[in-house]
């Protein structure tokens, strides 16, 4: 859908609403508007970034339903909805409450590897605790990465690496990486 989107700043959306799904415009791209005093605003005052993000994301989910992408039991979920920008705020916060939980999982899994996994341990026995942790070890030569979901947004995910490095079968080293994203 991203190129098939455009945005529009506008000030004609209530104060409290930071964007809006406007339909199609006469080039047949879906609009999205953005109420750029809101969001200056909120900036100026220290608003959580989030909060703009989730209502920008439900328009994108009015748009996306919209378009008929989504499949059609979505599609038919919007066109039966009374109030569709309503019924794609919902969407968007179930996404950012989703994102919620994948975020707090991976910092969890991230500290319960640092408190369970010891320097000097065999890699068997790594691979062995990480799987019964429900998490997967992907090895090449002497070094292992375990790649923990913490989040997705319109065609992009987000995850945090937690790197393993192995001498001679024991592990020497655990390092994790700031939280990288991945776009389409």
């Amino acid at each position: 859908m991203g190129r098939q989107t455009s945005f529009a700043d506008v000030t004609d959306l209530p104060a409290n609403r930071y964007c809006a799904y406007r339909g199609k415009d006469d080039t047949e791209r879906y609009v999205i508007a953005k109420n750029a005093t809101a969001q200056q605003w909120a900036t100026d005052n220290g608003v959580d970034p989030a909060v703009a993000d989730d209502d920008c994301l439900g328009a994108f989910f009015a748009a996306a339903a919209d378009s008929g992408n989504p499949g059609t039991r979505w599609k038919s979920r919007y066109d039966a909805a009374p109030d569709k920008a309503a019924f794609a705020d919902m969407l968007g916060r179930a996404l950012a409450l989703s994102n919620d939980r994948a975020a707090a999982a991976a910092h969890a899994n991230v500290a319960w590897i640092h408190r369970t996994i010891g320097l000097g341990t065999s890699r068997e026995d790594v691979t062995a605790a990480l799987q019964q942790h429900g998490l997967r070890l992907l090895l090449r030569g002497d070094r292992g990465t375990v790649s923990l979901f913490t989040g997705s947004s319109i065609g992009c995910g987000r995850e945090i690496d937690v790197g393993f490095t192995f001498e001679h079968g024991r592990l020497t080293g655990i390092t994790e990486s700031p939280e990288s994203q991945t776009c389409m």
